[in-house]
Order: structure tokens, then sequence, then C-alpha cells
């Protein structure tokens, strides 16, 4: 009985879990690295593969894909009633000065 008393679970120590948003925003900046890093491959692919019209036309596809995310997040934002909380989605890293 004494090893397990050692192993019981004691309130007092016991750890406090962290907030619902922290875990969200944790969860977003994740993704968000995630994605960036990803874009990183896919650009330095699409640079070796198809050179500087390859990335000339990835840059115009997402430009044409972020303006039609802002416009879809605006228009539900209007829907909801909630216009001033909609931001435009952020700017990729792995384009950035190209």
């Amino acid at each position: 009985m004494g090893a397990r008393a050692l192993h019981a679970p004691d309130a007092r120590h016991a750890a406090i879990p962290p907030a619902p948003s922290l875990l969200h925003l944790c969860g977003v900046q994740a993704i968000a690295a995630g994605v960036d890093h990803d874009l990183q491959l896919i650009t330095e692919r699409v640079q070796r593969l198809t050179g500087t019209q390859g990335i000339a036309r990835l840059g115009a596809a997402l430009t044409a894909a972020r303006a039609a995310a802002a416009a879809e997040q605006r228009e539900a934002a209007s829907a909801s009633g909630s216009e001033g909380e909609a931001s435009s989605p952020p700017e990729a890293g792995g384009l950035r000065g190209r």
C-alpha cells in the first residue's frame, strides 16, 4: 500500500489545464507555422521546376485565393452582423519579397 500511496493523485498537485482560448491560439499558431513552411517548400519546388514564370503564376493564384477568402469572410461577417470583426487573411511568408 505504501507504493500505491506515493502514486495516488493529489488534488493539491494536479496540473491546471490551459484555458481553451489559449489552446485555440496555440493551435492556430501551429497551423499558421505549418502553412508558412509548406508554402515555402511549394515555392522552392515551383521555382526549381518552372522558374520565374511559375513563381509569377503561383503568386497570382495565391493573391486570387486570398482575395476570395477575404471576400467570403466579409460576407459571412456581414451576414452575422459582426462586420467589424472580419479581417483579411495574413500574407504567407513564402512569397514575401520575391
